[in-house]
């Protein structure tokens, strides 16, 4: 599935949010995966169950953006999908160094960023591995955090982070596994 704004995304009507998920989770054996921009930022996204909010049915990828809105690099990815099942098995990142086409405008070029699976030592890319090995670590590990968050922004230097403590890496936790506003709202412990 391909959308502008994601169903997490607060610019997404609470309503509209809820029904969305309602119909991914009836029609999961159809739908493969979700892709979104908006955000400007690249991140994951996984959708829980209406019935089992701990169990993870769908994933979401929010793709990079090709401009250098507010201060970030331009990047793109690349998704290698499984050709039988048309789910996704790995997705490459590339960005484009604007500080450092300023600095040598003679040869600018775009440069690769990273591998999803082998950055973030994943399995596969179903959403209970992105839970396991993306989601859990940024929520428990400061390292593996800062190198999450400074990749959405497409390795700018403007957006590079050098600390996230337990509330940076809980914010990064809800961004992965709520699957909407108000999920989000709730996993960051507001009511």
């Amino acid at each position: 599935m391909f959308a502008h704004v994601p169903p997490m995304h607060y610019d997404c009507n609470h309503g509209w949010s809820l029904r969305f998920k309602a119909l991914y989770e009836r029609y999961q054996h159809v739908i493969r995966f979700g892709f979104y921009g908006h955000e400007h930022d690249e991140w994951m996204q996984l959708y829980p169950s209406i019935r089992n909010p701990h169990e993870f049915i769908g994933m979401a990828y929010l793709v990079g953006s090709t401009t250098t809105y507010l201060n970030r690099n331009p990047n793109f990815s690349v998704v290698d999908l499984d050709q039988q099942y048309m789910v996704p098995i790995n997705i490459h990142t590339h960005f484009f160094n604007i500080s450092k086409a300023h600095d040598d405008p003679s040869s600018p070029q775009w440069e690769y960023l990273h591998d999803y699976r082998l950055t973030y030592n994943l399995t596969d890319m179903s959403p209970s591995s992105i839970y396991q090995g993306l989601a859990l670590k940024v929520r428990d590990n400061e390292k593996a955090a800062i190198l999450y968050q400074n990749y959405q922004g497409g390795s700018s230097p403007y957006k590079s982070v050098k600390r996230c403590r337990w509330y940076c890496r809980l914010d990064l936790f809800c961004q992965i596994t709520a699957g909407e506003a108000v999920d989000y709202n709730v996993c960051l412990g507001y009511p």
